[in-house]
């Protein structure tokens, strides 16, 4: 009783407060070594400076609001390229499992062919990763019957197409491609990639993007997208 009492007046609010009713002193220093270790790895790809964060750019969402939507009419309950530091849900894969996985990481993409599941698919801007992930997300898509999707988001490199765009406007996509999609630039808002260090939360994309709904038949008929739900999901973007 007189521990319960002490709880009760204890002041609420630092981290090491939250994480004290949960962690015995050996979990908390593992934890420290395991957010320290996860934060330099990132470190090396987004390096703040005085002139922005080079690289950044890798880590940057979309905002809650959208995720609200992608769950809410979609279904989507996780991310296929993220990090600890930009993930909305609580499993996503990102580029490093090893440091990640602490944190709610599935791993990488590239060693995940989901059966079933609703996904949102944002890979960092490199054209050849841009197109593996397409290939991946081809070779989930033909392996299943069950009800499955993705909602991607890239940048709007058309002239000349990349060769994911190319890919998922070929033939072999016609069954799959349910929606294609460009969002104007300087409109939609995102979440900045080293919102977690000292930069603004926030950003608007200077690029238009291309939004793809993919889906198998099973997904289609689960998740079906009209025309009004298209412009609640383009609003979204903007919020």
């Amino acid at each position: 009783q007189q521990q319960q009492q002490q709880q009760r007046a204890a002041p609420v609010g630092s981290a090491r407060d939250a994480l004290a009713p949960v962690l015995t002193a050996q979990e908390e220093l593992h934890f420290h070594y395991r957010l320290f270790a996860m934060l330099q790895r990132y470190l090396c790809l987004a390096t703040p400076s005085r002139q922005g964060s080079q690289g950044a750019g890798f880590h940057a969402a979309v905002t809650e609001h959208v995720f609200f939507f992608l769950r809410d009419r979609l279904g989507v309950g996780m991310e296929c390229f993220a990090s600890p530091f930009n993930s909305h849900f609580a499993h996503f894969c990102s580029a490093f499992g090893d440091t990640d996985r602490w944190f709610g990481s599935l791993g990488s993409f590239f060693s995940f062919l989901p059966t079933e599941g609703s996904y949102e698919f944002n890979p960092p801007y490199l054209e050849d990763l841009m197109e593996a992930a397409v290939l991946q997300m081809e070779c989930a898509l033909l392996r299943s019957l069950r009800p499955l999707s993705f909602v991607l988001i890239i940048p709007d490199w058309s002239s000349p197409p990349t060769p994911s765009i190319e890919l998922l406007r070929s033939d072999r996509f016609k069954r799959f491609l349910k929606r294609d999609i460009k969002q104007p630039p300087g409109r939609d808002r995102w979440l900045e990639g080293f919102q977690h260090g000292e930069r603004p939360r926030y950003f608007t994309a200077p690029w238009s993007g291309l939004l793809f709904v993919v889906q198998n038949e099973a997904g289609a008929a689960k998740w079906p997208l009209d025309e009004q739900a298209v412009q609640k999901m383009l609003e979204s973007f903007t919020k």
